[in-house]
């Protein structure tokens, strides 16, 4: 996933992500926690986001569908916005990043599950 760099498990409900991404014209490294709200495996996942080292929060899931054997729906959505005084001018950075990274996300995801072991849903 582009931006991506690394993943730390800190416990079975929470990790700290870290990205790379521009903001403007300056490159940013931006580590969001991330703390899983409800998860029901192998279908359903919901959490929420807190930058570490950028006042943003937001929150996000990732839906799955089983359409037939060999065919799953996956949906994801993800909301992130910037706070304090630089927050209006990176809010209108993200409303084109988040929906592409969404995307993004979305199908690594999917190709993760497809890396794996198939898991009736």
């Amino acid at each position: 996933m582009p931006g991506y760099i690394e993943h730390t498990i800190v416990t079975d409900r929470q990790s700290i992500w870290t990205f790379t991404g521009e903001v403007g014209v300056v490159q940013k490294t931006i580590q969001l926690e991330v703390n899983i709200k409800k998860w029901q495996k192998p279908t359903s996942i919901t959490f929420e986001l807190k930058g570490l080292n950028e006042n943003v929060k937001g929150h996000g899931y990732f839906n799955a569908q089983e359409i037939d054997w060999n065919h799953t729906n996956i949906t994801g959505f993800l909301n992130l916005s910037a706070k304090g005084m630089l927050g209006p001018m990176v809010n209108s950075i993200l409303r084109s990043y988040v929906p592409k990274t969404t995307v993004q996300l979305t199908e690594a995801v999917v190709l993760k599950m497809k890396q794996s072991q198939p898991v009736p849903l």
